[in-house]
């Protein structure tokens, strides 16, 4: 498998919600990917996908608004935690602290677009704090797989597999 479809499969897995690019980072550069070029892929495709969502959610407040209220309708608990960290810190506080409490940038755009907030903060806030956890991650990933190779001596772990150099 060349390179190149690893590439294409990390901005896939960036650019799923939920899965996104905290996830396929570290994954990335363990399998002895390019660290530059996982982090920025993974970026750019959580980024997309997390404009999308920002696109899409005035019909998603319209659904909201629209839909009937019953009993069953309770919030889950990712958004109640979300809810009492907006009311806490409004929404640099739930873009700083979304990979931890929500777990996806889409899910955390939604929320706090539902809650008020513009599309223009909503988009500045989560977006930067996407980029952020990604360097952050990066980072974090870049020195445990510095150790983990030199205790391994490998320079990847699917670099065997892949024959990627």
């Amino acid at each position: 498998m060349s390179a190149i479809v690893l590439y294409i499969i990390v901005f896939i897995i960036a650019a799923t919600p939920f899965l996104e690019s905290t996830l396929i980072i570290p994954i990335g550069i363990l399998a002895g990917l390019n660290p530059w070029s996982v982090t920025m892929i993974s970026i750019i495709g959580n980024l997309m996908t997390f404009l999308i969502a920002i696109t899409l959610s005035e019909q998603y407040i319209r659904w909201l608004e629209n839909r009937p209220k019953n009993k069953k309708n309770e919030k889950s608990d990712k958004k109640k935690k979300a809810v009492k960290l907006w009311k806490r810190y409004g929404l640099p506080g739930l873009a700083v602290i979304h990979p931890v409490t929500v777990g996806s940038s889409h899910a955390t755009a939604l929320i706090a677009r539902s809650l008020g907030a513009s599309k223009k903060s909503t988009t500045l806030w989560i977006g930067g704090s996407i980029i952020v956890w990604a360097i952050v991650f990066a980072v974090l990933s870049i020195v445990g797989a510095d150790f983990i190779y030199s205790q391994i001596d490998s320079d990847g772990l699917l670099n065997r597999w892949f024959n990627l150099n």
